[in-house]
C-alpha cells in the first residue's frame, strides 16, 4: 500500500515555507533624458534641503504648494543638467581640473573670503 498522504504534506510543507518570488523596487525612473535616467532617489536627495527649509516657512496647503514647486524647479534643473551634459560628451569638451580651480577662486574672490562664498552657497 502506497502513502499518498505524504506528497499533499510535502507540497503543503512547500507552499507555507517559500518564500515570495515578487520583486521590490529600489529606485523608480522619473525621467529618461538622451537616454539617461534620473531616479526618483535623485530627485529627493537634491529636494531634501529645499524641503527642509520650506517646512519652518510654511504650513498646510501652501506648505504643499511650495513643496511641489521646488520639486518641479530641481526636476527642471537635474534635466537641463544632463542636457548640457550630453551635448557636452558628444561635442567632446573636457574641462581639466585647473580650470575649474581657476573658476572657484575667481568666483571666492567675488565674495571677499572663502566663508562668505560657502555662507552663499
Amino acid at each position: 500500500m502506497k502513502n499518498y498522504f505524504i506528497y499533499p504534506a510535502i507540497l503543503a510543507m512547500i507552499t507555507l515555507t517559500a518564500q515570495p518570488s515578487c520583486g521590490e523596487v529600489v529606485d523608480r525612473i522619473e525621467v529618461v533624458i538622451n537616454n539617461e535616467v534620473i531616479t526618483e532617489a535623485e530627485i529627493n536627495r537634491m529636494v531634501a534641503p529645499v524641503y527642509e527649509q520650506y517646512r519652518t516657512m510654511y504650513q498646510g496647503d501652501q506648505l504643499i504648494k511650495k513643496l511641489e514647486e521646488a520639486r518641479q524647479k530641481i526636476v527642471a534643473q537635474i534635466i537641463e543638467d544632463k542636457l548640457i551634459l550630453s551635448e557636452a560628451k558628444k561635442l567632446n569638451i573636457e574641462v581639466d581640473e585647473k580650470d575649474v580651480s581657476d573658476r572657484i577662486d575667481n568666483t571666492i574672490k567675488r565674495f571677499g573670503s572663502r566663508q562668505s562664498f560657502e555662507k552663499g552657497l
